[in-house]
């Protein structure tokens, strides 16, 4: 099972008003779909605005399509004036109302969650790490796919899911942030924190960006051995970590020690299908490889890797 939700859950998380009540065709467990043509009966239509677009247009169609009711913003009178026999229910932002449900649906599965961000490596890191735990957890992956970032994949997070892994992007300040506010990360992996022309101010910026998850961390209630793995190449970010953790709750690349060798890279890489010319991928290797030790996973299985992607002895668990 996927992501189902009742009027009663949706007006619940985003703190919405029905505003038609609707009749018989009022949804009850229904998925969510904010792409007209993916509408099927009794789904509810997320009407969205994104530049010139906005698919409060397409409600009628939606209706048609067979969609029991329509999650809207505002109360907007050629929305209201529509189909009486549907549900439609008032939202600030259907966006935010997204990531509210999201975030629903993250409480309820209730995985343990691995939130990767940074400038360079994410998907790379990602695919890394999916290989590495996946005998251990049954996991979902969501990666940014869009403008919706990696929004849309955590919808189809099944009910078993043990281990959930999010792609963290983002552009501005405060997008790396919202994420981790919503999916509530256990562990954090920051690949890099760099601009592709450096300099004392890009580099403070690309720090502050991608450290925003190292934030939405709760320490206190630590799950795994550490909270965060990070690539601390960038000053600023090595900063910021000390900053905010005291205690040996975070790793970072310098202080590890390890180094990933060639002839382990490839192995990986083959079997991971992530290029190994792929931008750091060394690095890559590195985070997932702690992220995964981080998470106690064994590595008895892959003992290959621990003698050659990592140099240092006796860093990871045998």
């Amino acid at each position: 099972m996927t992501a189902l939700y009742t009027v009663e859950e949706i007006l619940d998380a985003t703190h919405g008003c029905l505003v038609r009540k609707g009749g018989d065709h009022l949804p009850a467990g229904s998925r969510l779909t904010w792409i007209l043509e993916e509408v099927g009966p009794g789904d509810w239509f997320v009407a969205m605005s994104c530049g010139g677009e906005d698919s409060h247009d397409c409600i009628e169609s939606a209706f048609a399509r067979g969609a029991g009711g329509c999650i809207v913003e505002g109360s907007r009178a050629s929305v209201l004036s529509l189909d009486r026999t549907r549900a439609i229910i008032s939202v600030a932002d259907t966006k935010i109302a997204l990531w509210q449900l999201a975030s629903l649906w993250r409480r309820r599965v209730a995985p343990n969650v691995v939130a990767v961000t940074g400038s360079v490596g994410r998907k790379e890191t990602i695919a890394f790490l999916e290989f590495l735990v996946r005998k251990q957890f049954r996991c979902h992956v969501a990666v940014d796919s869009g403008a919706l970032g990696a929004l849309p994949e955590l919808f189809s997070m099944k009910a078993d899911t043990e281990l959930l892994i999010v792609e963290a992007s983002g552009a501005d300040r405060g997008e790396v942030a919202r994420t981790g506010s919503f999916i509530e990360p256990d562990l954090a992996v920051i690949t890099a924190a760099h601009h592709p022309l450096p300099s004392p101010e890009r580099n403070a910026r690309a720090a502050a960006l991608y450290c925003e998850i190292l934030e939405s961390l709760a320490i206190e209630k630590r799950v795994f051995k550490r909270a965060a793995v990070v690539n601390d190449a960038n000053p600023m970010v090595r900063a910021r970590v000390e900053a905010l953790f005291s205690d040996a709750s975070a790793v970072t690349m310098s202080d590890s020690g390890s180094v990933v060798s060639k002839a382990g890279l490839a192995w990986l890489s083959e079997v991971s299908g992530v290029l190994q010319s792929a931008p750091q991928a060394d690095v890559s290797a590195w985070c997932a490889i702690t992220a995964a030790d981080s998470m106690g996973v064994s590595m008895k299985e892959i003992s290959h890797i621990v003698s050659e992607v990592l140099v240092k002895t006796g860093s990871l668990r045998s």
